[in-house]
């Protein structure tokens, strides 16, 4: 990942990771799906809330990847991997990969985001 994508990952282990987005919860959330049709997942359960969203995506082997995004602020969302504890871990790595190009191509990362002055 470039150093200027404003994204913070960390494996958790278990087949876990997480990362932090600097960007709104929606955009997020939207980058997720498209990043799963783009890598050909069958979604096989969407669960999409106010703050937070479940995808549970599964390849033509029957391994599988859940995704939890959770909005924690206006501009930060946090999301949760998970391939389980045998699992491809490249998988889930390559599925963020895939999000951070659907979330630069569309523009949606906020790092030159000011907040709004109050009059």
């Amino acid at each position: 990942m470039s150093s200027g994508v404003p994204v913070a990952f960390n494996s958790t282990g278990r087949g876990k990771g997480e990362s932090a987005w600097f960007a709104r919860y929606d955009d997020v959330v939207q980058a997720t799906l498209d990043a799963g049709q783009k890598l050909s997942f069958k979604l096989e359960k969407k669960t999409i809330g106010m703050d937070q969203s479940a995808l549970n995506y599964i390849d033509e082997k029957g391994w599988k990847l859940e995704i939890l995004i959770e909005r924690r602020t206006e501009t930060v969302t946090l999301a949760r991997f998970n391939v389980g504890l045998y699992g491809s871990k490249s998988i889930g790595r390559l599925m963020a990969r895939q999000i951070v190009v659907e979330m630069a191509e569309a523009g949606k990362f906020l790092r030159d985001w000011h907040p709004a002055e109050d009059d």
